[in-house]
C-alpha cells in the first residue's frame, strides 16, 4: 500500500521541481535577452546621437558657407 501512495507524491514532487527549473530557466533567458537588448539600445543610441551630430554640423557648415 505504501508503494501506491508514494507514486503520486513522487510525481507531484517531480512536477513541482520541473516547474521551478522551467521558471528559473525562463527568467534567466528573459533577463539575458533584456540585457542584450539594453546593450544594443545603448550602442545604437550613441550611434544615432553621432549621426544626428554630424547632420547638425553639416547643416551649420553648409549654411554658413552659402
Amino acid at each position: 500500500m505504501s508503494k501506491v501512495r508514494d507514486k503520486p507524491w513522487g510525481k507531484w514532487v517531480a512536477a513541482v521541481a520541473a516547474g521551478i527549473v522551467l521558471l528559473k530557466s525562463v527568467v534567466y533567458v528573459v533577463a539575458r535577452l533584456f540585457g542584450f537588448a539594453k546593450h544594443e539600445v545603448q550602442a545604437r543610441g550613441s550611434d544615432v546621437a553621432f549621426v544626428l551630430g554630424v547632420a547638425e554640423r553639416r547643416k551649420s557648415g553648409h549654411g554658413s558657407g552659402a
